[in-house]
């Protein structure tokens, strides 16, 4: 049995973090498809100056199909066991939200066929939020885009855990202490 644990949350929470220290205690984890895809993009464009880097701010719908088709490559290469998934499909759905943009995908048949794990856990926004190459948002979009994906999770019918502001061993202790308690 796959067992999928999805971390969520706006940008700069966290949630890479909590993965790797759930990766540093033996976890099987999944990375950030959408930072994977950016990262490649910007390089491709590095690469080629006459390539046409396919990211958000300039064509959104083409990044996030890239990042769909990149999430269900990493989960169909899935394993037995349990993994914990640095955002999901449904993600994509929430970024759709935020941006105001109709995607071609059919999430909603992907995020059903994806059967994750009812849990979901939602970092709460840190206060120290900073931007990098791949982050652009101000503090403000950011805790827009983080509404705009619990809506997203709720919506699909997820119980959405929220991880308070603690330091990252707390948040992995909060996380695994409540996959252990009986399901709601």
């Amino acid at each position: 049995m796959i067992q999928k644990i999805i971390l969520t949350g706006g940008a700069g929470v966290g949630k890479t973090t909590i993965i790797s220290l759930l990766e540093s205690k033996s976890h099987k984890t999944i990375s950030e498809s959408g930072r994977e895809v950016y990262i490649s993009e910007q390089n491709k464009a590095k690469e080629d100056k006459s390539y046409n880097p396919k990211l958000p701010q300039a064509d959104y719908v083409s990044f996030e199909e890239k990042v769909i088709q990149r999430q269900l490559e990493k989960e169909g290469k899935l394993t037995e066991g349990i993994y914990f998934l640095d955002r999901s499909l449904v993600d994509c759905l929430g970024m759709s939200f935020y941006q105001r943009k109709t995607l071609k995908s059919n999430l909603s048949e992907l995020i059903r066929q994806a059967n994750y794990f009812h849990k979901v856990f939602m970092l709460s926004p840190l206060e120290n939020y900073e931007n990098d190459k791949q982050r652009k948002e101000t503090k403000e979009e950011m805790i827009k885009m983080h509404k705009e994906l619990q809506k997203a999770y709720i919506g699909k019918g997820f119980n959405v855990i929220e991880v308070p502001i603690m330091s990252p061993e707390e948040r992995v202790e909060f996380i695994l202490k409540r996959l252990n308690q009986k399901s709601s």
